[in-house]
């Protein structure tokens, strides 16, 4: 019984040991600024514009009103949630301001996950200023653009 337990104490300390060594010590350090010249690192700032409940509707009928797409204007990724049914492929995306004028033009690949469609891109080199513009979309290779109204912050 006793060599039993000695056995077992053994096997015990060996696997704490073992587990202890496993782990890497982490020593936490005060941040420092950087050098004098270097920048900070760049910050990813992600805005996910949701057109699941924005279908484009068909037909004489008018959509209901809905409240303009909202956005930080400093963000740097957009994930686009896109309407309920849409199908995967490329898309094309632009934001322009009310009289036409571009201010991003990207195109992003969209996929299928969990019944939802999305997809992402990137909005560098700088950041859009605050105001009123509108978010165009249109599956790569059609004609129509479906316009959703969007307001930067």
């Amino acid at each position: 019984m006793a060599i039993a337990a000695t056995i077992v104490m053994v096997a015990c300390f060996a696997g704490w040991a073992m587990f202890l060594r496993q782990k890497p010590t982490l020593v936490l350090k005060p941040k420092e600024p950087p050098p004098p010249g270097q920048e900070e690192p760049l910050v990813t700032v992600t805005a996910v514009l949701d057109l699941k409940d924005r279908s484009p509707v068909r037909g004489p009928e008018q959509p209901p009103a809905l409240p303009p797409l909202k956005m930080p204007r400093n963000v740097s990724h957009l994930e686009i949630v896109l309407p309920f049914a849409s199908q995967e492929g490329l898309y094309d995306v632009r934001i322009t301001t009310p009289q036409g004028e571009s201010v991003l033009v990207a195109t992003g690949r969209a996929k299928l996950k969990r019944g939802i469609t999305s997809f992402g891109v990137d909005v560098l080199p700088s950041p859009i200023r605050q105001g009123r513009y509108i978010l165009k979309i249109r599956k790569r290779g059609w004609d129509e653009w479906y316009h959703f109204p969007l307001v930067v912050q």
